[in-house]
């Protein structure tokens, strides 16, 4: 994290500073991405950069830790907006707007995308815990939520469904850009809505009816 002369820079040159970083963290992987392309790019002095952060694993946390303030404060909008929403129709937005985050943030997208293709697992795991980038906590909320509503299973681990319908956006994002952005994104949000509330088994046949045939 930034050291307290950082913070005692003003505004204009903290954000200077911050954009630079975000630029070379979205253009590059981490293992590539250089120091000297974000003091270049926000022009200090290199031996100024290490008066604010240590290294650059210093600077790259930060720059996390900013975007995932950026999703999260993203998808919270999104649920002020669906607050009378059933527990269902909440995930539905929360999902959509899990997909099309990317559409309205690139560069943060970019960044966190490749976060998780940094080969270090036990790195990666770290900066995503530390900053809570992966907005399982909201998810967890909403599920609470939904148990409390009797919406959901009281019985179900809700860190566990939580984790579970975290991947599942992560699947859609995926196939999306897989299919292009023409690709219906509510259609593809409903499907997986189907198979979280009714599974997949096939429903039973009425056997009165069956009977009558």
């Amino acid at each position: 994290m930034p050291k307290d002369t950082f913070y005692n820079l003003d505004q204009e040159k903290r954000e200077r500073i911050i954009n630079a970083a975000m630029d070379e963290f979205s253009e590059n992987s981490y293992e590539v991405s250089s120091i000297n392309q974000i003091v270049k790019h926000s022009n200090i002095a290199k031996g100024s950069f290490y008066q604010y952060f240590e290294n650059k694993e210093d600077v790259y946390k930060y720059i996390i830790e900013i975007c995932g303030e950026i999703k999260n404060e993203y998808i919270k909008r999104v649920l002020n907006r669906a607050e009378y929403m059933n527990f269902y129709d909440k995930l539905h937005e929360v999902f959509r707007a899990m997909v099309t985050f990317s559409d309205d943030n690139p560069k943060v997208a970019d960044i966190i995308n490749r976060l998780y293709r940094i080969d270090d697992i036990e790195f990666r795991n770290e900066i995503e815990e530390s900053s809570k980038i992966n907005s399982l906590d909201l998810i967890e909320e909403l599920v609470e939520e939904g148990q409390n509503n009797n919406e959901i299973k009281r019985s179900m681990d809700p860190k566990f469904l939580a984790s579970f319908l975290y991947n599942a956006s992560i699947f859609m994002i995926d196939h999306r850009e897989g299919q292009g952005v023409l690709y219906d994104i509510d259609e593809m949000v409903n499907e997986v809505l189907k198979i979280v509330s009714s599974g997949i088994k096939p429903t039973p046949r009425n056997k009165g009816f069956m009977n009558l045939l």
